[in-house]
């Protein structure tokens, strides 16, 4: 049964990872076409501080472009430089409402993870990675004892084969050109789960995915677990290929208006360790926590 939480005010979420990235390119489309004059003599494309970590390291590398090329940017008609000028301010605005989502999903599965190791059976010999919005499969394999130890040249390698399967954008190669140059390398490194949890007495671990739906369509859960399913491909198969240890992808799925499909929640509460009389309190609070977090990001 579907799970709907009560919400005074429907706001609705401004922005996704995927309306971010597509309104990057298309503006980078704009801004190559209203700087076309000084295209091939640019010293840092544009498209470099696109994909900046943070709003202020973004605006700070927008002030570096400019200062770069203020001598191609001169020779530009005021209404050319005006319309660079507006793209880069909307891209900004996008960009920040971007960061908002995220810091609001981030702060709900935060909640939700910290319910489910604190409502474990009594018996449970779960073990659980110390994730953080920053962790990603590099750091985690050089942190977490259990990882540390595993065979990590053959997960590279079938890691790297899984990544070439999946699709990598003109902006995502130069997000990821760096260091050896490898992309997929790089992409591969770069994945971010949401959370590892590791039974060491039966070798199996449970890579953790939370998302998000703002779709509001009644399929919002088959599409979201079918995102994570892809972005934790090569994390699930690279772990699994050269370990004897069996990897599983478990996805949590809320629609942000507040709607959980409760069967499907408890199922995977109990997968991970967590008692079956705390099932309805980790629901209600999850629920309350989608509510606060979207009239808190004022959604």
């Amino acid at each position: 049964m579907l799970h709907v939480a009560v919400c005074d005010k429907k706001r609705k979420f401004q922005a996704t990872g995927l309306d971010f990235k597509a309104r990057q390119v298309s503006l980078a489309h704009e801004l190559k076409t209203a700087g076309s004059v000084a295209a091939e003599t640019l010293r840092a494309p544009l498209e470099h501080f696109f994909w900046s970590d943070n709003c202020e390291q973004y605006e700070g590398r927008v002030a570096d472009w400019f200062e770069d090329n203020k001598g191609h940017i001169l020779n530009l008609s005021s209404d050319r430089l005006d319309e660079i000028t507006s793209s880069l301010e909307r891209l900004a605005k996008v960009k920040r409402s971007f960061e908002t989502a995220v810091a609001c999903r981030q702060s709900i599965w935060e909640k939700l993870h910290s319910f489910i190791r604190a409502e474990q059976k009594p018996d449970s010999v779960l073990k659980f990675a110390v994730t953080h919005v920053d962790s990603n499969l590099d750091t985690l394999r050089m942190t977490d004892s259990l990882l540390s130890g595993f065979y990590w040249p053959g997960i590279v390698d079938k890691g790297i084969e899984i990544e070439k399967t999946i699709h990598m954008s003109s902006e995502e190669r130069l997000l990821y050109k760096y260091g050896c140059g490898n992309v997929y390398k790089n992409r591969f490194w770069k994945r971010q789960p949401d959370g590892i949890v590791f039974d060491k007495e039966n070798r199996k671990a449970y890579i953790l995915a939370f998302k998000l739906s703002s779709t509001g369509e009644e399929e919002f859960k088959s599409v979201q677990e079918a995102i994570a399913e892809l972005e934790n491909k090569s994390i699930v198969e690279g772990l699994g290929f050269a370990n004897t240890w069996t990897f599983e992808l478990i996805t949590f799925v809320a629609e942000k208006s507040g709607v959980v499909d409760e069967e499907d929640f408890f199922i995977k509460l109990g997968k991970v360790g967590v008692a079956g009389n705390s099932y309805a309190k980790i629901l209600k609070a999850h629920l309350g926590h989608i509510s606060d977090a979207r009239e808190d990001a004022l959604y």
